[in-house]
């Protein structure tokens, strides 16, 4: 047997590091931006609000997804851990977890959107298996996993943004009260956070989506070299690498992007640190 090309190597061991770092970044930055959010949503003046609870509930899964789910990856793919085949419980939980968890957390950013998309508009009214098989799933993944609530979030962003525009034209800033400025505030404010996390998302969801195609539509040719199998295996770990790292990003890019979140976070920390050190 002849041995793997220096393209070959080359490639695999670049895959292997670029994945185990961007898989790292993902674990340290979006682990501190979920538990930041959640410091954020959960203060006095926002808990009541529906979208959000909705926004909880989306960052709550992003964390669960990047706990269980980016350290798992590591594991298998850059520390060689076998315990995916060995233990068929892992396996299916594992299975399991990482198409529920994602998408748990797609879905509650989809309602949010909805929630504001609503608000602001005029009227309130999931053995070897056969080729049909893995096509099947395959489209059922892409399609009702991945693609519908994605392509749902931008179209209700874009109405939502249209809707807010709508709403500042035709409302007089003379007549607004204390109460409507602040109201008015916070909505854009939640809009907009909101929009810039369906927005990253969605981009980094294309490199995915791109990656996903390119595997599926390769999968029956038989007659492949090693360089293109290492070249599709580089791209499919990429775009899953990137996907996930859409997670940890939501915090950095929206929430503090925002200056009226960013204020509610600087409070927050600093009625903790007086709690800590009142109680010490």
């Amino acid at each position: 047997m002849s041995s793997p090309s220096a393209y070959v190597v080359t490639l695999s061991t670049t895959i292997r590091y670029i994945s185990l770092t961007i898989n790292f970044i993902t674990l340290i930055i979006g682990t501190f931006g979920a538990l930041c959010n959640l410091i954020t949503f959960t203060s006095p003046q926002l808990r009541r609000n529906a979208c959000i609870f909705y926004l909880v509930c989306a960052t709550t899964f992003q964390l669960l997804s990047i706990l269980f789910i980016v350290p798992s990856r590591m594991a298998l793919d850059s520390f060689g851990s076998n315990l995916e085949r060995e233990s068929i419980i892992f396996c299916k939980i594992r299975y399991y977890l990482v198409v529920t968890l994602p998408e748990l957390a797609t879905y509650y950013i989809l309602l949010s959107i909805m929630d504001r998309c609503l608000a602001t508009s005029a009227c309130y009214c999931q053995t070897v298996p056969s080729t049909f098989y893995t096509t099947f799933v395959a489209g059922y993944t892409l399609a009702v996993v991945i693609v519908i609530p994605h392509a749902f979030m931008l179209i209700l962003s874009i109405i939502t943004f249209l809707n807010m525009k709508r709403t500042r034209q035709r409302v007089a800033p003379a007549s607004n009260t204390l109460h409507q400025r602040q109201t008015h505030r916070f909505e854009s404010h939640i809009i907009m956070v909101i929009i810039l996390q369906v927005v990253v998302s969605s981009i980094l969801l294309l490199l995915r989506i791109g990656s996903y195609l390119y595997s599926v539509f390769t999968s029956g040719n038989l007659n492949r070299t090693l360089e293109e199998r290492v070249a599709e295996g580089f791209a499919l770990q990429l775009g899953v690498s990137l996907y996930y790292l859409s997670f940890a990003l939501a915090f950095y890019v929206s929430t503090l992007t925002s200056k009226y979140f960013r204020e509610i976070f600087s409070k927050r920390i600093s009625d903790f640190y007086r709690h800590l050190h009142g109680a010490g």
